[in-house]
């Protein structure tokens, strides 16, 4: 009686300590939190896109030509960040990347949009620079 009621005991601190944990620790179980979904990955770049698209009010061909430009500048600049050079070249490289996407992207845009997105850009190197 005793031995049953001992066991009792351990399965019944066991799950307890399951529930109220937020972790399942058993051996052979990945440690996910219990009762919490795996969160969606987001794609970064899309959303800066559409971010810059509603901003500037790209129109369909504007936002295609941006959305290559920004992707053959990433994979520019990882080319760049895998090159087996000083970290300052790099830096001089991937800037100079950005400032010709900048003006490959004003090339595109209408005077209207080209004001508003230099109006972004400043905002942004304000950003930076307070931080």
């Amino acid at each position: 009686m005793k031995i049953l009621i001992l066991v009792l005991m351990i399965v019944t601190f066991y799950n307890a300590s399951a529930q109220y944990g937020g972790v399942d620790r058993r051996i052979g179980r990945n440690p996910t939190p219990i009762g919490k979904k795996a969160k969606e990955k987001v794609d970064y770049m899309e959303v800066g896109i559409n971010k810059l698209a509603e901003d500037l009010e790209l129109d369909a061909f504007q936002k295609a030509v941006v959305t290559d430009l920004m992707e053959s500048n990433v994979e520019e600049s990882r080319k760049v960040q895998m090159m087996d050079i000083s970290n300052d070249l790099k830096i001089e490289k991937i800037v100079g990347l950005r400032e010709k996407l900048n003006a490959d992207i004003i090339k595109i845009l209408n005077p209207v949009q080209i004001e508003k997105y230099e109006a972004l850009r400043e905002k942004q190197s304000k950003k930076k620079k307070k931080k």
